[in-house]
């Protein structure tokens, strides 16, 4: 019986390592105002691309923290993917 414990004790232990673990990384997300809504989202050479609704294409080269605009317009078509031919 005291070996099913100490089994069901470190199961336990490692569950709430990783809840904790989630939880803390979660808290890091938010949100970031773009000109319309992204949709989908590409990386080249360590550059963040998104593109989107209103012909959406944004860039962000620090990870995600800040973006740039590099395209968009009010009432126009939807951008579904972005890539790239090289570098």
């Amino acid at each position: 019986m005291g070996s099913h414990f100490a089994g069901f004790r470190q199961l336990f232990f490692i569950l709430v390592l990783l809840f904790n673990g989630a939880t803390s990384l979660a808290s890091e997300w938010r949100t970031v105002e773009l000109p319309a809504r992204a949709l989908n989202i590409a990386e080249n050479n360590g550059t963040l691309w998104v593109c989107g609704a209103d012909d959406l294409i944004a860039a962000s080269g620090d990870g995600g923290k800040t973006w740039t605009a590099k395209h968009s317009a009010k009432s126009s078509g939807v951008l579904l993917t972005v890539g790239f031919a090289d570098e």
